[in-house]
């Protein structure tokens, strides 16, 4: 099993009455996939760069939305972006990269949505602080995929995961999962 992380700008739209609106959003995804197809892997699958893995999935959460949002997201869901995103995201892409590249997504886990919404539109919606639009401290409980804040899970109680940066030893590109982003070396 592979594993990596993608980090993309993307357009959310932003429905709670009496907001309608398209704002730029910052999402950052975890991904899991395998080699389902070998022998196409082998062909193409192991010069796949990175990007056509971040454009698929990007473009695979777009249209997860849609699906699965199609009036756009509220509020809160920005601040808490809720697992059928992820979860329309697989249903749409988990055929399209076996056929082409041999390999298929086995998880797509929206961790952080950072969307860029004026502070005017936010102090329409009664109870909404713009500064808290952002959801940089949010983590995903590993064990049961409960939103949280602190450093304990408020569902389970399991310990928020402690994401350690290292350099690659073959190209000194700063990382963060198991494998190098850049040149694919694991993780010494």
């Amino acid at each position: 099993m592979f594993q990596t992380t993608v980090t993309k700008k993307i357009i959310v739209q932003i429905y709670e009455p009496p907001v309608d609106i398209a704002v730029n959003a910052d999402i950052v995804i975890d991904v899991q996939y395998d080699v389902a197809d070998q022998e196409t892997y082998n062909l193409f699958g192991t010069s796949m760069p990175e990007n056509v893995i971040a454009d698929t999935v990007s473009f695979s959460i777009l249209k997860g939305l849609n699906s699965a949002f199609p009036s756009g997201l509220s509020f809160s869901q920005i601040q808490n972006p809720p697992a059928e995103i992820g979860n329309a995201a697989l249903e749409i892409v988990k055929d399209d990269l076996l056929k082409f590249f041999g390999i298929v997504f086995t998880s797509i886990i929206v961790r952080e949505l950072k969307a860029e919404v004026p502070s005017f539109i936010a102090n329409m919606i009664p109870g909404q602080n713009p500064a808290n639009t952002n959801s940089a401290e949010k983590w995903i409980c590993p064990n049961c995929a409960n939103s949280n804040e602190g450093n304990f899970c408020m569902e389970c109680g399991t310990k928020k995961p402690v994401r350690e940066e290292w350099i690659c030893p073959n190209c000194q590109a700063t990382n963060k999962m198991k494998f190098c982003s850049e040149c694919g070396t694991k993780k010494p």
